[in-house]
């Protein structure tokens, strides 16, 4: 078994259709005024679920989207044949992560990004799990989008998640303050039933359902690409 402690999660939303502007008052107060018109939804979801975690130089982040900032490039996209170059420069910036890392002026040891591929939720979580270091956040999450959601190239529901990941001690217990447990178990446990049955009905390979367990705190279930199960439990 390849386990992590979770020590803190959050999460931002769901949305679905245009964010209200009280939330997204709220979601702009994370960043300076100078940097919020260049933000994405995406961005500000993220640093509202990133808000209270103390990212240091010596952390990893691993960061999973399906589709990224879509409606950016939608816009963009929209402007034709008088191409905007607004639209153009928000359609190539930095992504949700490096926007709110960046502003923040948060340096990290290591940062692994990754997208639009199936049975992410696992992938994202097996990712955090084999990062070597101390702690490692994981972290990821969509945005709504608008046309391109009929092209199943968009979200249909905006979100963002995070959780720090503490490593494990064999020889001692939790660490103070522990909420939950992310790990991975190879595929002959998997066989002998020694997990328990997935709960909440969620499917485990998109990574909505991997945002719907942190918000619920409740656990989840998902078959590794690489064989064997990931799972999140909580205290």
């Amino acid at each position: 078994m390849i386990r992590r402690y979770v020590l803190r999660a959050a999460t931002a939303g769901p949305v679905e259709g245009d964010v209200p502007a009280e939330l997204l008052r709220a979601w702009m107060g994370n960043f300076p005024a100078n940097a919020v018109r260049r933000m994405t939804r995406l961005g500000l979801m993220l640093g509202a679920a990133l808000r209270d975690f103390a990212i240091t130089e010596d952390d990893a982040v691993v960061y999973a989207t399906t589709f990224g900032e879509t409606v950016a490039i939608a816009r963009y996209l929209e402007s034709f044949p008088a191409a905007s170059p607004l639209h153009f420069q928000t359609s190539i910036h930095p992504s949700a992560i490096e926007q709110v890392l960046i502003n923040r002026g948060l340096p990290v040891r290591e940062l692994t990004p990754l997208a639009g591929q199936p049975e992410l939720s696992a992938h994202a979580a097996l990712t955090a799990l084999l990062t070597p270091g101390e702690r490692v956040i994981l972290t990821g999450g969509e945005e709504v989008g608008s046309w391109m959601r009929q092209l199943d190239a968009a979200s249909s529901v905006g979100f963002a998640f995070a959780l720090e990941l503490g490593a494990e001690d064999p020889s001692g217990p939790p660490p103070p303050g522990t909420i939950g447990v992310l790990s991975w178990q190879e595929k002959t446990a998997v066989a002998r039933g020694d997990f328990a049955p997935a709960l909440g009905g969620a499917a485990p390979g998109d990574l909505h359902a991997l945002f719907s367990a942190v918000a619920a705190r409740e656990p989840l279930r998902c078959a590794s690409p690489s064989g064997g199960e990931v799972r999140l439990d909580w205290f």
